[in-house]
């Protein structure tokens, strides 16, 4: 995936958020709401990024009202999960070629940092989906425009995975085993 700046241009909004954590953990009265964090971002970021952070803003509300069941059910509930993936929150750095934004790295980061604001769970599969949407840059055009074709397809990423795919009348079998795998549900 070709990207338009180097990773030593990135500016990032980090120290913000480490800031926002120490203040949180000494015990000092922090007043502000994550929102606060994505306005703020809002304010600094140009172009196609800011619809992005307004969508990641207008979600908080859905977020907080599902937020006691993602560690109960140990995962996002349909109705997050699905919304993020209409807000294209997972297409990150789809290829533009194939309809995605094909974000630089230091917008894909300042996206990811807003999402993690409202909720680390959630701030983890855009980074996790939205990053490994790359790979429609390294599929043949066809297969990559036909997965990404689907509105809410997600890239699931796993490390130590041992197995294979086998194609069959209705698609692929996979077998094997994924002691761990990011965005399965």
């Amino acid at each position: 995936l070709a990207h338009r700046r180097s990773l030593g241009e990135i500016n990032s909004s980090a120290h913000e958020f480490y800031e926002l954590a120490c203040a949180a953990h000494c015990g000092r009265e922090w007043s502000r709401r994550p929102t606060d964090m994505v306005a703020k971002m809002l304010a600094k970021t140009p172009g196609r990024v800011t619809d992005l952070l307004e969508a990641i803003e207008r979600l908080a509300p859905l977020i907080a009202k599902h937020r006691a069941a993602f560690d109960s059910e140990r995962r996002l509930p349909d109705a997050v999960f699905n919304a993020l993936a209409d807000a294209d929150l997972f297409r990150l750095w789809l290829p533009d070629e194939l309809g995605g934004p094909q974000l630089l790295p230091a917008d894909f980061m300042t996206v990811v940092e807003a999402a993690s604001a409202l909720d680390g769970s959630v701030g983890w599969l855009v980074r996790n989906g939205g990053g490994m949407s790359r790979i429609g840059g390294y599929l043949p055009g066809p297969v990559a425009r036909e997965f990404f074709s689907r509105p809410r397809a997600f890239v699931t990423s796993a490390t130590g995975a041992v197995g294979t795919a086998r194609k069959v009348e209705a698609g692929y079998r996979v077998t094997g085993r994924w002691p761990f795998g990011s965005g399965a549900h």
